[in-house]
């Protein structure tokens, strides 16, 4: 059964080169059929729809690309699907906020406790898992509803993987290899 999450991560051992994927990753993105968009450095991209298509939920495929201790011709790649990062930072901020009142209003009913009062402020931290366990579901639904935008995205990358792998093995490896005697 697959893991619930709410930035799904994967993790990809390639035959190639950290250029050659990162070139690969640039270079598909001019004439893409699915229409997407990203930005790419040395080592990092982001793989996204384009801005007439995206919606509130739509998720953005963070990539890391590093080589291999020791191997000139392999990398890791590691992959992200993460909400764009202003939704990303409104859930953490509505995470933060929450928590920080379920403690305060734990605290406060302890006190009520110790005084021999009601405490009425005990139900704070109820109230806060009720609310982080909603916006937990309202990841969960975001997901399903931008879960054939992550295909299209994982489908670009996987393919640009592949042919990237291709092009690697078909190069010579050695000067002999590539002697023409």
């Amino acid at each position: 059964m697959a893991q619930l999450r709410m930035r799904p991560r994967f993790r990809l051992e390639i035959a190639c080169g950290v250029d050659e994927i990162m070139e690969q990753l640039r270079g598909r993105l001019e004439d893409n059929e699915q229409g997407l968009v990203g930005s790419f450095t040395r080592r990092h991209g982001v793989l996204k729809m384009p801005d007439g298509r995206r919606q509130f939920w739509s998720p953005q495929l963070g990539i890391t690309v590093e080589s291999i201790e020791g191997e000139t011709a392999r990398a890791h790649l590691m992959g992200v699907f993460a909400p764009h990062p202003h939704i990303w930072q409104a859930f953490i901020f509505i995470y933060g906020i929450v928590t920080s009142l379920g403690c305060f209003g734990t605290m406060w009913g302890i006190a009520q406790l110790s005084l021999n009062r009601t405490p009425w402020a005990l139900a704070s931290p109820v109230a806060a898992f009720a609310v982080c366990a909603f916006v937990y579901g309202a990841t969960l639904i975001g997901q399903g509803l931008g879960a054939g935008e992550m295909y299209r995205l994982r489908t670009y990358l996987d393919d640009s993987i592949a042919e990237a792998e291709r092009r690697c093995s078909e190069r010579p490896r050695t000067a002999r290899d590539s002697a023409q005697l």
